[in-house]
């Protein structure tokens, strides 16, 4: 069932769990926009008077992947710090409007050019996939505004899409920026989703080859996925993860909140199965067994 957000949600149950996409009104909240402030208080004020609702996922978490520089720190103060195969590229918060300053910051970071400088907004807005590739110190003077630069590393023009279910994930192949090193060339703007979206042909991800690329290690897959769920206290999220050309190191470049699970063979039934786990973990075991007297369970669950 659809939930009608502009209707008090006890009128609309009872409800059993509640999966949203609010980043759109999240980020549309913090930019002031009185309609999305309502909504968002009204939604948690319900969360708080009905703690047996299953919410996918709270607010106070989706609210960590909502601002790239933060979600990076969180990933650099996690346990993956304290592993040889994983990392996250140098990076650092510039003003993108003093470039002088900007430098000094890269400098004091470590942060190597060529960098990739993107929003601090990682959802909920157009702009969230607009960014750009800076070679050298002149190109500072090209930036639009705040943003975070993150340290290229040339990884043959692949990335790995991690799809978090629950306890599952999921794996694709996507083509991906082609490697460039720094020099005195012209600033590249693009959009990320022109450049990593199946099929998308570009000239920055030319010659990227998907096809015969064995997957990464199971194990240490699953130590980052599990490392991730427990830093973000999320169940549906995405990672984006490049292999570092020449050590194979994992790298992940971005983190998202439910992300589109393209490629995802019965993404509905799975979500559908994890929501049964979630509500039949929230309810007592009264040791009588209703699987056959009553339908009120399967109905509830489509909230």
């Amino acid at each position: 069932v659809k939930l009608d957000l502009s209707r008090p949600l006890e009128q609309q149950g009872p409800l059993a769990a509640i999966v949203h996409k609010f980043c759109d009104i999240l980020v549309r909240a913090d930019h002031g926009d009185a309609e999305c402030q309502r909504i968002t208080a009204e939604f948690e004020r319900f969360c708080r008077a009905h703690p047996g609702v299953v919410v996918v996922d709270p607010l106070e978490n989706v609210r960590k992947v909502l601002n790239r520089f933060h979600q990076y720190r969180l990933v650099e103060q996690s346990p993956l710090a304290s592993t040889e195969w994983v990392f996250i590229p140098p990076f650092v918060e510039l003003s993108g409007t003093d470039p002088v300053a900007d430098q000094a910051a890269l400098r004091e970071r470590g942060v190597h050019f060529p960098i990739v400088c993107k929003p601090l907004v990682s959802h909920g807005m157009k702009r969230a996939h607009q960014m750009c590739l800076v070679f050298g110190e002149h190109g500072l003077r090209d930036l639009q505004g705040a943003c975070v630069a993150q340290q290229f590393v040339p990884h043959e023009g692949r990335l790995l899409k991690v799809y978090v279910l629950g306890q599952r994930y999921h794996l694709t192949w996507r083509p991906s920026l082609k490697d460039f090193v720094a020099g005195d060339l012209p600033t590249i703007f693009f959009n990320s989703q022109d450049v990593s979206k199946p099929h998308s042909s570009s000239p920055l991800n030319a010659h990227a080859v998907l096809e015969g690329i064995p997957m990464p290690c199971p194990r240490k897959l699953r130590f980052v996925v599990d490392t991730m769920r427990q830093q973000l206290g999320q169940r549906l999220f995405g990672i984006d993860i490049i292999a570092e050309k020449g050590t194979g190191r994992f790298c992940i470049i971005d983190v998202n909140n439910f992300p589109g699970y393209d490629g995802v063979s019965n993404f509905l039934d799975q979500l559908s199965g994890l929501l049964a786990e979630l509500v039949g973990s929230e309810l007592p075991d009264s040791g009588i067994d209703t699987s056959d007297s009553s339908d009120e369970t399967p109905r509830r669950l489509n909230h």
